[in-house]
């Protein structure tokens, strides 16, 4: 499979967290992922990305629907409330595959990447199961796309995580992921459905776009301080992924964009 996104573990800031900073490095083949799973067919890119599958392949083309996307994302231009809704939308899906990507040689279920300009609820659920089926971790992202990535995290994700610490979404996150189970291919052990009231196999996991100030190692400690506050315990408990876009975030997911609605029009002939 061709390599469109390179990430590696820079390991622990400090004691504060794992993070898996990332880069795109063929953001015309990013596009063509994106493009398959804005038509829901996101188990077939897992496939691929877990190398279950070959290539992506043509699926049935639904052309009110694509159409339906295409004006979705055309509707970036139309003000800058909209614009950042668009890009948080794709930047869900790219840290949906980068998360893929990281589990790929493990035992691992996910939920579909959100699909709607606005969506409450988890931006990400995913489950890593053991070698025996059994519930390792329930890994809960939050996906920002900002120019303030400190500010960000401080303001928006910690008093997010710590709700979620405090048992305030217990029941969200049951219904999540008794129904990833349940619909899962995988024989799942039924005690395993008892863990996930089990605080310490909650991995939490910042998906965020990096400013140069925070390029630096150990300036990142200060990117993700608190986090051990906020979600206590072992480290593997925090995780975060990064990226840092040279040209600004708003410049590269206006030319993503414009990328995934040419080759949305051209599967329609638009």
């Amino acid at each position: 499979m061709p390599v469109f996104i390179k990430f590696k573990e820079i390991g622990e800031s400090g004691e504060l967290c794992h993070d898996f900073e990332f880069e795109i490095s063929n953001v015309d083949l990013l596009a063509d992922y994106i493009v398959q799973i804005i038509q829901a067919h996101h188990q077939h890119v897992f496939n691929v990305l877990k190398g279950l599958s070959d290539k992506i392949s043509p699926a049935n083309l639904y052309k009110d629907a694509i159409l339906q996307q295409i004006r979705k994302l055309e509707s970036r231009n139309k003000d800058e409330v909209t614009m950042y809704k668009v890009d948080g939308l794709l930047f869900q899906i790219i840290s949906w595959i980068v998360l893929v990507k990281i589990h790929k040689d493990d035992n691992f279920i996910i939920r579909a990447p959100h699909l709607q300009l606005a969506d409450h609820g988890f931006d990400g659920l995913a489950i890593k199961l053991t070698d025996q089926n059994k519930i390792d971790k329930i890994i809960i992202t939050e996906d920002k796309c900002t120019e303030n990535d400190r500010s960000t995290i401080k303001q928006q994700v910690f008093p997010e995580f710590q709700l979620l610490e405090q048992a305030e979404r217990d029941f969200d996150i049951s219904s999540v992921v008794g129904s990833l189970l349940a619909t899962s291919s995988i024989p799942i052990d039924y005690n395993s459905e008892l863990d996930v009231m089990d605080y310490t196999k909650r991995q939490y996991r910042i998906s965020i776009t990096r400013q140069a100030s925070h390029n630096d190692i150990k300036k990142r400690i200060k990117l993700f301080n608190g986090y051990d506050e906020v979600v206590k315990g072992q480290i593997d408990r925090r995780h975060a992924s990064t990226i840092f876009f040279e040209q600004g975030e708003r410049k590269f997911m206006e030319r993503l964009n414009t990328i995934v609605i040419a080759k949305l029009k051209t599967l329609i002939n638009v």
